[in-house]
């Protein structure tokens, strides 16, 4: 496990001042997280407690120098919690009295536990996936990096336990039209998540029917398209074996 952000954090005096207050959801979730650790992970947070205004004490006053108190738009509280403590811990499954974590046993598994188990590995997925967006959107490279190695190690996982199950009864994942719109919408071009998307789909072999990419360009899909024809001839040219869809880290946040 690699090590959290905490521990590499350098510690001075700001580390022992107040907390940064964030609200998070249209009803306010407050957070309470060390400013210096935040910033140094997020260049979003970093950029608002640059800007944001430091009223000095006058002589004899008493109370803090600064109000720190932050609402990010449009973010999910149980995302955001999984992100504070991946800063604390270098994981989010220890985020289990938080909020509800998918975990996947191992091992053999008849025909219906194995439905079930699938199941629950594609909700842990999108769980994933929203962990990514909330990266994107703080613009916190390392977490996004530490989102798409859960990904492809959840994914990993999950083809090896459906490898013996006949094509057409268990979907590729984010294989829907409207989940791959999602994705696509929400991130840029050549973004991680994109790469591993559409090298996903070339390797669990999703069928692209006329009627199928018809309902991608309707929707707007063209970079999808474009990407897995794109993508195609490297990759049915790549060495038996080889790993067809790990990214590897960004070099920049996507």
């Amino acid at each position: 496990m690699a090590e959290p952000p905490l521990k590499k954090l350098k510690k001075d005096f700001d580390h022992f001042t107040a907390p940064l207050k964030v609200l998070v959801g249209d009803n306010g979730q407050e957070f309470y997280i060390n400013e210096q650790l935040i910033c140094s992970m997020s260049k979003l947070f970093e950029e608002l407690c640059k800007k944001k205004d430091t009223p000095k004490k006058k002589a004899g006053e008493k109370g803090t120098e600064r109000s720190r108190t932050f609402a990010p738009p449009d973010e999910d509280p149980n995302i955001f919690a999984l992100f504070l403590v991946w800063l604390t811990n270098g994981n989010i499954d220890a985020a289990e009295d938080l909020v509800q974590i998918r975990s996947s046993p191992l091992g053999g598994l008849r025909c219906e536990a194995l439905k079930k188990l699938v199941k629950e590995m594609d909700l842990r997925f999108f769980q994933l996936v929203d962990c990514y967006y909330l990266g994107s959107d703080i613009q916190s490279e390392e977490f996004q990096n530490f989102v798409m190695d859960s990904i492809v190690d959840l994914v990993t996982e999950r083809t090896s336990q459906t490898g013996s199950v006949p094509k057409g009864e268990i979907s590729a994942l984010a294989s829907s039209t409207k989940e791959i719109h999602e994705i696509y919408v929400k991130t840029w071009a050549d973004s991680p998540l994109r790469m591993f998307l559409h090298r996903y789909h070339l390797c669990e072999q999703v069928l692209m029917t006329p009627a199928y990419v018809q309902e991608l360009i309707e929707l707007g899909c063209h970079d999808y398209i474009s990407d897995v024809i794109t993508e195609s001839a490297r990759f049915y040219t790549r060495p038996v074996g080889a790993s067809r869809f790990r990214t590897g880290k960004m070099d920049a946040v996507q």
